[in-house]
């Protein structure tokens, strides 16, 4: 299959690896294992966004679509699911894309929004309950504002407030939003 769409590309020499920013996506080949009553495998080519290039290793989180990760039927799932960070051999790398069209800024400019809320549009302040866990905004399309964590934040349950700024009562309580941050 990759022969036939990628006849030169891949698996990518040395220089393309090195070349690989933040930016860049790879292709990875996984295989589940038999266990138990699964005792058919499953082979499955996966996307990931690239993290950082390591002497020996690439270092990604998963994209979508993954479809067998999970056991079906007599089939073993591999059980990588989307957003693991997985390290990848540098050898082990089958391809290596950047995108050629311009970065979107702004509101949905990192995916579609998970889950949505409408603040008034005075919800300017947000406060994030832990340390070392950034909050940033992407954008906003209206009233609604979409944000992420940056990969460099601490795992594990985030709680995030919003609030108003109302000129008559001062700050006045909007909302609160606990996160899971997986590893």
């Amino acid at each position: 299959m990759l022969n036939e769409q990628f006849p030169d590309s891949w698996p990518p020499d040395d220089a393309v690896v090195d070349a690989i920013t933040q930016e860049d996506q790879i292709v990875v080949a996984v295989e589940s294992e038999p266990v138990a009553n699964y005792t058919e495998t499953r082979q499955e080519l996966i996307s990931a966004k690239v993290l950082s290039v390591e002497k020996t290793v690439v270092r990604a989180r998963i994209l979508a679509p993954v479809v067998f990760s999970e056991h079906h039927g007599a089939h073993a799932g591999h059980g990588f699911r989307v957003g693991d960070l997985i390290e990848v051999p540098r050898s082990k790398v089958l391809l290596a894309a950047r995108s050629v069209e311009p970065k979107r800024e702004g509101y949905g400019s990192e995916g579609k929004p998970e889950q949505t809320f409408e603040p008034s549009n005075l919800t300017k302040e947000w406060y994030v309950d832990r340390e070392m866990v950034r909050m940033i905004k992407i954008g906003d399309s209206g009233l609604l504002e979409q944000i992420m964590f940056s990969e460099d934040s601490m795992r594990g349950v985030v709680t995030v407030r919003a609030l108003d700024n109302d000129p008559k009562l001062g700050n006045v309580f909007v909302g609160r939003w606990e996160f899971s941050i997986d590893p």
